[in-house]
Order: structure tokens, then C-alpha cells, then sequence
């Protein structure tokens, strides 16, 4: 009887354990960062922290676009952090930067799931800047 007793308690314990250490699903987030292809993207991210974000917004479009480096899929730049898309967002990043004539500064709004380094996105829409208030 009291090693059921403890069984139970430890079974209850972990369960509780499991439930408030953040194992909960993860909230969907939108962030807004810069599209850059992965090979390109682990480039950047070698640079020093203060520059990276104005490296991304330099990328083009041409090679977002290139078939090589399309391949491999994208990461989106947000500050000094790499986010990685997952096969979905991939291909809706690949489909945008078609989509769009800019050569450069392609800053997105992305609403999707992050785990770890991957962002399971759900949409992917061209950033409109702030109106300025006169």
C-alpha cells in the first residue's frame, strides 16, 4: 500500500512538473524581420551583432529568388536573431519574393509558431511602415 501511495505522489508530481515547465504549446507570435536565403543568412549572422540587421536589409531579392540558393530555404532576421522557416514557410517566402518587384530591404511581417530556432509560420505579408504624424 505505501509504495502505491508513492507512486501516486510521484506520478503527480512529474504530471504538475510537466504542465507549468513550459511544455505548453507554444503561442503563435508575429514578428517582423528581414527575408534572406539560409546560406546567406548564416553569413550575416557571422558579422558583429551591430551590423547584422543592416547586412539583411541590404540582401536582395535576386538572390532570394536564385535557384541555388533558394534551395536550401530561408531564415528570418530579427535584430541580431535568426529565425529558421520551416517547408511551409519556405515556399510562402519563396512565392513572396517572386511576388515582389523591390531590389532590396525586404522587411516582412511573419505570424507564426516558434520552437527553438524554427519558425512554423503561418503568413508571411510585406511590412507597411508606420504613417508619419504631422
Amino acid at each position: 500500500m505505501r509504495s502505491l501511495s508513492i507512486l501516486f505522489t510521484a506520478c503527480a508530481v512529474l504530471t504538475l512538473m510537466a504542465r507549468y515547465s513550459g511544455m505548453a504549446q507554444p503561442a503563435e507570435k508575429t514578428l517582423v524581420g528581414y527575408l534572406v536565403d539560409k546560406g546567406c543568412a548564416a553569413a550575416i549572422m557571422k558579422s558583429p551583432k551591430e551590423k547584422i540587421e543592416s547586412k539583411a536589409q541590404r540582401h536582395t531579392r535576386e538572390c532570394n529568388i536564385d535557384e541555388a540558393c533558394s534551395a536550401e530555404g530561408y531564415g528570418l532576421i530579427v535584430g541580431d536573431t535568426l529565425y529558421l522557416l520551416d517547408d511551409a514557410g519556405n515556399h510562402l517566402a519563396l512565392t513572396y519574393c517572386k511576388s515582389i518587384h523591390q531590389k532590396d530591404n525586404i522587411l516582412v511581417t511573419v505570424t507564426g509558431t516558434v520552437r527553438g530556432e524554427i519558425l512554423t509560420v503561418e503568413s508571411i505579408k510585406k511590412k507597411i511602415a508606420a504613417s508619419k504624424k504631422i
